[in-house]
């Protein structure tokens, strides 16, 4: 399934960084950060896999999310703060999983560090009437007009072959089964930060009914 592999390939890939971290932290002797770091990523990892399942409580994604950070402010020391604003009703609702994370990753590399800047990160789950509203905000330097245009709507011979970010896009339309509305909105002005926000269905997708009527 198109989904689950680009999952896969994301803990692959977050994996070997993450290895190379520690490797780190040991040689400095950092003991004790070494303890909470792989803590974290076993967590993490527990979470993320979940026996395979693509879909988890909000809850979850939360703390697959929170779980990612930890790891990351060991290998980006103070480039960023988090502030989390989640509606308590919205917890038990069901997402796909893996959401929120590239969309916290695309805020930590592109927003801040590849341009030498540090910042907040804002992570929401909003009630939306019909929807889960996830969202996630930072003060970063922003995305260009003509990226934005580039994730939202890639051309055909990018499709099914895109991570990070334009991958998570995808992977959300495609699972709720989404061909007209795009259920991802991206709002940025360059030099002040993007806000990136998932509308995703409280109610089963056609994809999860399907599956009950077999």
């Amino acid at each position: 399934h198109l989904c689950d592999r680009r999952q896969r390939q994301m803990c692959i890939r977050d994996r070997y960084n993450t290895f190379d971290s520690v490797c780190a932290l040991a040689k400095l002797g950092r003991t004790e950060d070494v303890y909470i770091m792989m803590q974290a990523l076993g967590q993490y990892y527990r979470s993320s896999l979940h026996r395979g399942q693509t879909v988890i409580t909000v809850q979850e994604e939360l703390s697959i999310v929170e779980n990612y950070l930890v790891i990351q402010s060991f290998r980006y020391d103070d480039v960023f703060d988090v502030v989390y604003d989640v509606d308590e009703s919205v917890k038990r609702c069901k997402t796909i999983k893996l959401i929120l994370q590239p969309l916290v990753e695309n805020a930590i590399y592109h927003g801040f560090r590849e341009n030498d800047l540090t910042g907040t990160i804002v992570i929401r789950a909003k009630d939306a009437e019909k929807y889960v509203k996830m969202q996630v905000e930072d003060n970063g330097i922003g995305i260009e007009p003509d990226q934005i245009e580039q994730m939202l709507h890639p051309i055909q011979e990018q499709r099914g072959r895109r991570f990070g970010l334009p991958g998570t896009i995808q992977r959300i339309n495609l699972y709720y089964n989404c061909q007209e509305k795009n259920l991802v909105e991206i709002e940025s002005t360059y030099g002040s930060g993007t806000t990136i926000t998932c509308l995703l269905y409280t109610s089963p997708s056609p994809r999860d009914t399907e599956r009950t009527r077999m």
